[in-house]
C-alpha cells in the first residue's frame, strides 16, 4: 500500500484560556460593561452581529459565537473556561492589530478584561493540530 509514513510525538501547544474576572475584588464571575446577559426577543426586534477587523457588536449573540468572532484575530486557540452560555448583547471595540506590535493580541486582550470581564492569559493545553516530525519515501510494494 502506497502513502506517506510519517513520524509522530506528542506536542505541548500554547493557548489562551478566557475566564470571567472578578471586577473591584469581590464579585466572582461578573460581566464587563459592554457584555450583558440578552433578554432580546428576536421575534420583536432585529437580533444581528456585526463582526470587524477591530469590533464586534450584536445583539442575542451565543457566547461561542461571541468567542469564534471576537478573538479570531489572536494568534493562539482560545480556550473557554468562562462558564458562561446561552445569549448575549455585546459592544465590544478594540484597536486594530499591528503586525509590528512586539505582542500582537495584546490590545485584544486588554479590551476583553476592561470591556467584557473577559479574564485572557497564556497557558499550555491540549489543541487539535496536525504535527508532522518526519517523513520518509515510500518503498516498492
Amino acid at each position: 500500500m502506497g502513502g506517506w509514513p510519517f513520524g509522530q510525538a506528542d506536542h505541548g501547544a500554547g493557548v489562551l484560556v478566557a475566564s470571567t474576572r472578578i471586577r473591584n475584588g469581590c464579585e466572582p464571575g461578573r460581566l464587563g460593561p459592554n457584555l450583558k446577559q440578552s433578554t432580546a426577543d428576536c421575534s420583536q426586534v432585529k437580533c444581528y452581529m456585526d463582526s470587524g477587523v477591530a469590533g464586534l457588536r450584536g445583539t442575542s449573540i451565543a457566547w461561542p459565537q461571541i468567542l469564534d468572532n471576537g478573538f479570531a484575530s489572536l494568534d493562539r486557540p482560545l480556550i473557554d473556561k468562562s462558564g458562561l452560555s446561552g445569549l448575549f448583547d455585546i459592544n465590544f471595540l478594540w484597536a486594530p492589530l499591528d503586525a509590528s506590535d512586539d505582542r500582537p493580541g495584546q490590545v485584544l486582550i486588554t479590551a476583553a478584561h476592561d470591556q467584557l470581564g473577559l479574564k485572557v492569559q497564556p497557558a499550555v493545553g491540549p489543541v487539535e493540530q496536525l504535527v508532522i516530525d518526519s517523513a520518509e519515501r515510500p518503498t516498492p510494494d
